[in-house]
Parts: structure tokens; C-alpha cells; sequence
């Protein structure tokens, strides 16, 4: 039996009106199934950066309990403050600009290198002057928008390490800045690295196709 073109099939063979047209049968299902991709890989991302995050944040954890003594609130400020980045990377990879620059995979080699060498020396650690420097900055800048919120002119620093809002704001504003500084840092290395990489990576593919 011979289907109409306007009665409706399973066939995907049945011709319609127009020939020419584009099938849209399956569009729904694959957009239904990229977003389904996404929420089953966000767990992993998250983990991912929980992970690399707090690794990386150990040698400023110890620093900021050195010289916080280790109070409630100034913990607090800085878990909070390392998991806002935390939940910053993951929604940052998960938006497609950043899906379509990780295609790239000298891009995406470079990124893992670098994040490589900060995890190690970070456990090392070998980034201690580092932290240690980013951390006086950030800590001056931390006291700042701390007194700017809490005018004190009393004993700064116990003031700051027994009152719970202005020891919690002092240790949030601290770990923000001084994640944002070590972003910029990172984000120059992993430049230098991508600059290694395509002198690298090239050339060896271009022998590689050559051989062919």
C-alpha cells in the first residue's frame, strides 16, 4: 500500500510535501540528549574542581591559620571562599564558549598541564613564597574592606580574630582576592605553556601526517 505524503508514518523514508525540506524528526531527541549529557557530567566537574581546588588552596589554608589562630570564623570565611570558586569553575566549563575552546586540544593540553604543575607544586610545596606574597596582598587588601564595613580603633588583629562577622568578612574577602590574584598567575602560565605547546605539537604533527 502506498502512503500519502500528508498521512503520517514511522517510515522515515515516507516522502512529504516538500522534498527538499530537512528532516526535524530527531532534533528534539538530540537536544533532550546533550542536556542529559551535561547534568549526568556535572557531578564529575564538580568533584573535579572540589579537588583541584582545595588541593590547591592547602599551602593558603596553613598560612591563613597561622595567622588567624585558627578561629571558627575565619575557617569558615575560607572554605566558603574556596568553594565559591569551586562552584565557579564548574559552571564556567559547563557553558558551551568554554566547551568549544576545550575542543581545541593543544588548548585542552596546555590547561591540564598547567593545572598538573600547580596541584604538585602545591603539595610539594614549592609555591610557598608565592602564596606567602599573594597572601600579604590580598590580607592587606582583606583588612581594608573589612574596616570599611567594621570601623574599629581598637587592636585590629583581635578584633578581627574574635568577632564573628568581621573575622568571618576579613578571612572571605582575603581567600576572594587572593584566589583571583592566583587565577591571574595561572592564567599567564597556562598562556606560556599553550605557547610551548603549539611549538611542540605542530611540528609533530606535521611529521606525523608527512609519514602518511
Amino acid at each position: 500500500m502506498i502512503e500519502r505524503p500528508e498521512q503520517d508514518s514511522d517510515n522515515p523514508f515516507t516522502a512529504s510535501a516538500n522534498p527538499y525540506q530537512a528532516s526535524t524528526q530527531h532534533e528534539p531527541q538530540k537536544v533532550q540528549r546533550s542536556e542529559k549529557t551535561f547534568w549526568q557530567g556535572l557531578p564529575w566537574i564538580f568533584t573535579k574542581w572540589f579537588l583541584i581546588c582545595y588541593v590547591c588552596a592547602t599551602p593558603s589554608f596553613f598560612l591563613g591559620l597561622a595567622f588567624t589562630n585558627g578561629t571558627f570564623p575565619s575557617v569558615l570565611g575560607m572554605v566558603v571562599g574556596v568553594l565559591c570558586y569551586v562552584i565557579g569553575y564548574t559552571l564556567l566549563e559547563g557553558t558551551s564558549f568554554v566547551q568549544r575552546i576545550l575542543q581545541d586540544r593543544v588548548v585542552r593540553r596546555a590547561v591540564k598541564i598547567s593545572y598538573t604543575i600547580r596541584i604538585v607544586f602545591s603539595v610539594a610545596p614549592l609555591l610557598t613564597p608565592l602564596d606567602l606574597f599573594l597572601g600579604i596582598a590580598s590580607t592587606t587588601a582583606g583588612r581594608y574592606i573589612t574596616m570599611a564595613v567594621y570601623p574599629v580603633g581598637a587592636d585590629m588583629p583581635a578584633f578581627f580574630a574574635e568577632e564573628f562577622g568581621p573575622a568571618l568578612m576579613f578571612s572571605f574577602t582575603t581567600t576572594i582576592i587572593q584566589g583571583a590574584l592566583m587565577n591571574v598567575v595561572l592564567l599567564g602560565f597556562v598562556a606560556v605553556v599553550y605557547g610551548i605547546c603549539c611549538l611542540v605539537m605542530d611540528p609533530m604533527k606535521g611529521s606525523t601526517s608527512g609519514t602518511r
